[in-house]
């Protein structure tokens, strides 16, 4: 079994394998061209149920050959989220917020709204050394490392809220992005991550998920854990509804003992019930 990318048990079991495939978004310009295609192989965490891909395209394999593919998330409930974070204990006027990427820019301008003025985006250029501005999630999350955040928290200090909207379900490495999140913000600060509930997807068996170019595939009791696993109290949770896809937005402060946290494993009832979603999943 392959080792699993949250709780780093041994005890990823394959699910399905579709064989080689090409990256969706690469559209070819010619019949003839050749097209790089990639193993799809679907595994889940016997040990904290977490749905994963097992060996993920490479990164620069991901970026988009087009500058005209876009990509657009759920935003009714931001108005709703950013009065959630406006009343966060410790924030006020003046505290600094901070966003990763260009998913996060309608709920910073929501947040400077209610008057927190001090709140921006990571430069791609400046903060995170990439020079191309027709990149996407795969490049931004393979950039957002402890290396730059040491260069990022020099020039800008560190951060009171960090936001990372539908960015964790495409790491390459979840716990090296989470040490990330940890070291950008101050002491007491907090992180505010969305993801796409994918619980629906896993119980109506719809195939069509697998092919979004995520690697985790996050079910409310699985998101909970990468919190809780990576050092963080999980301070604000909601699930929010939409028709085809809930919005799972969690919001966490550091662990007093983040360096000694040890992984967060559900209960068994809990594991057996994502075990089983996701075995009727592979097997339909």
């Amino acid at each position: 079994m392959k080792t699993c990318y949250l709780c780093k048990e041994k005890e990823v079991k394959n699910l399905l394998d579709f064989g080689l495939q090409p990256i969706c978004n690469n559209f070819l310009k010619h019949a003839d061209e050749k097209e790089y295609k990639h193993p799809l192989i679907v595994g889940q965490c016997q040990a904290c149920g977490l749905v994963q891909l097992i060996n993920p395209v490479p990164v620069i394999k991901l970026k988009p050959h087009y500058h005209w593919i876009t990509y657009s998330e759920p935003e009714e409930h931001l108005d709703h989220l950013a009065d959630i974070i406006a009343d966060l204990k410790g924030l006020n006027k003046k505290s600094k917020i901070c966003g990763i990427s260009f998913k996060d820019d309608s709920l910073l301008d929501r947040l400077k709204k209610r008057g927190f003025q001090n709140s921006w985006r990571l430069d791609l250029k400046g903060d995170l050394d990439i020079k191309d501005p027709h990149i996407g999630i795969e490049t931004i999350q393979d950039k957002f490392t402890l290396k730059t955040v040491k260069k990022i928290t020099q020039k800008h200090g560190r951060v009171d809220v960090i936001i990372a909207r539908h960015i964790l379900e495409h790491t390459q490495n979840m716990s090296n992005f989470m040490m990330a999140l940890k070291e950008i913000i101050t002491p007491q600060g907090y992180i505010v991550i969305e993801v796409p509930d994918c619980k629906r997807a896993l119980e109506q068996l719809d195939y069509t998920s697998i092919w979004e170019e995520h690697i985790f595939y996050f079910t409310p009791e699985t998101f909970h854990q990468s919190f809780t696993s990576n050092g963080f109290l999980l301070k604000h949770f909601e699930n929010f509804p939409y028709p085809l896809e809930n919005s799972l937005v969690g919001i966490g402060q550091q662990k007093k003992d983040a360096k000694n946290a040890i992984h967060s494993f559900p209960k068994k009832n809990i594991l057996e019930k994502e075990k089983y979603r996701a075995l009727v999943f592979s097997e339909e």
